[in-house]
């Protein structure tokens, strides 16, 4: 996740693209960002 997080803020991918590349779904993504920034 760490990886996904790195690219998600870089901003150069879209979620759907990040997700793809990581294997996650997107709501497991926003989750653990989410956790993250809390």
């Amino acid at each position: 996740m760490n990886y996904a997080e790195k690219l998600y803020k870089e901003g150069d991918m879209t979620v759907k693209h990040i997700c793809k590349i990581i294997n996650v779904f997107r709501a497991s993504l926003y989750r653990k960002l989410s956790e993250r920034n809390s």
